[in-house]
């Protein structure tokens, strides 16, 4: 059950504030520069909220949740006139991928690290855009594929 109490974004950020305290200017430009605002918003929705508030209950059922609603999500793309296979795609390889920030959030306790590998995927993953079906197939196992090594090594470290 998710407790009552709401989180707010210094609650979300107090983990990870000291880290760039002594290099503001530099990160500010780097947000200003190559941060999209929907990553900031993603990731505050998947893991700064839903993530948090179901962590106190259960961190494996947390992670769970907030990796396949953070990949169910992107099925709006259809809406905006996607087609099919690459939406589908995208909704497997973002699942794989939520599960690495989630991972990257319950580890580092900062969200900073979740929305720049997020905005790099999201930069890197236009090469699979626009390419053939066989392409965009390519791509989204490779993107899955290292999303679950990565997962894989965090979960082996953490164990230690």
């Amino acid at each position: 059950m998710i407790t009552q109490k709401q989180l707010t974004l210094a609650d979300i950020f107090e983990d990870c504030q000291e880290i760039f305290e002594s290099d503001k200017p530099q990160f500010l430009t780097l947000l200003e520069n190559h941060i999209d605002l929907d990553e900031i918003i993603e990731e505050l929705i998947f893991r700064g909220f839903l993530f948090k508030a179901m962590a106190k209950d259960g961190i494996k059922s947390a992670i769970i949740v907030s990796s396949i609603t953070f990949g169910l999500g992107h099925i709006i793309n259809l809406v905006n006139g996607a087609e099919l296979l690459p939406t589908f795609l995208q909704i497997i390889y973002a699942t794989a991928i939520g599960f690495l920030f989630t991972m990257l959030f319950h580890k580092g306790k900062c969200l900073w690290p979740c929305i720049i590998t997020h905005s790099v995927v999201n930069s890197l993953s236009v090469i699979g855009v626009e390419g053939t079906t066989t392409e965009k197939i390519i791509s989204a196992v490779i993107l899955t594929a290292v999303s679950l090594g990565y997962i894989a090594l965090i979960y082996k470290n953490k164990k230690e």
